[in-house]
């Protein structure tokens, strides 16, 4: 039984044949291919090499093209570094929102945490070298942004102050001065312990656990598998029992 294949080429054992001319799905030849010679008992023949004398010789092989397609799919990778005197996970977040922005783009991380010192800086900048990228970093201390990008400028390489504008822009508008302070935001104050009070009893009371409902900001209804745990948990990080 022969069929037409209208759209896409049909190949077998590595040839292209034209879909204009029926194809038998079954044995793979059209009509006027001879048939494969049969192999003679005890001759070593290649299935393979007997198969191809019935295939015609005059439409080469020829290589798939790369549609467009696939071309504009590919994604576009980069090295990005981040470089702290604290967590970094300012510097994460900042990134992470602003390559959500660009279609077919994967930054490549490379994360300096708790930079405090010219030694520490220092293996920082021969990574930079090492891989050339962006640069994007939050460091109060004067000494060491001067180094950083005195160093990026040397390598041409951009180097964003990530909090510059927004801490310019309210200094300028409260008339104050900025402290220069790493991780200011992070201190061991009553609402961290309140926060951290929050997560321990969401977790002691995870799944209908515990009996202390009335001390509860929220209590969460729902069948399995609808994300109470880690809804729960959420709250919990935001001081929410």
């Amino acid at each position: 039984m022969n069929a037409a294949i209208p759209s896409a080429r049909f190949e077998q054992e590595g040839v292209l044949h034209s879909p204009a001319q029926p194809v038998s799905l079954k044995s793979g030849r059209r009509p006027g291919d001879c048939a494969p010679r049969r192999p003679v008992r005890g001759e070593d023949v290649d299935k393979r090499a007997v198969y191809s004398q019935a295939v015609p010789t005059e439409n080469p092989p020829r290589k798939p093209r790369c549609s467009m397609s696939d071309t504009h799919s590919a994604a576009i990778h980069f090295h990005v570094h981040m470089i702290s005197d604290s967590t970094g996970e300012t510097l994460m977040e900042v990134m992470h929102a602003s390559v959500a922005q660009f279609e077919n783009v994967a930054p490549i991380e490379h994360l300096f945490a708790l930079v405090r010192s010219p030694r520490q800086l220092e293996r920082a900048l021969a990574h930079i070298e090492a891989y050339p990228g962006i640069v994007m970093y939050t460091l109060v201390n004067a000494d060491l942004r001067r180094e950083l990008e005195d160093y990026c400028a040397q390598l041409n390489m951009p180097a964003i102050a990530v909090l510059d504008p927004i801490q310019a822009t309210l200094s300028a508008y409260l008339g104050a001065s900025i402290r220069g302070k790493a991780g200011a935001q992070r201190v061991l104050d009553a609402d961290y312990y309140r926060r951290i009070e929050a997560m321990n009893y969401s977790m002691a009371h995870d799944d209908g656990a515990g009996d202390d409902y009335a001390s509860a900001d929220v209590i969460l209804l729902g069948i399995s598998r609808t994300s109470k745990t880690p809804t729960s948990v959420y709250l919990g990080h935001r001081g929410i029992r």
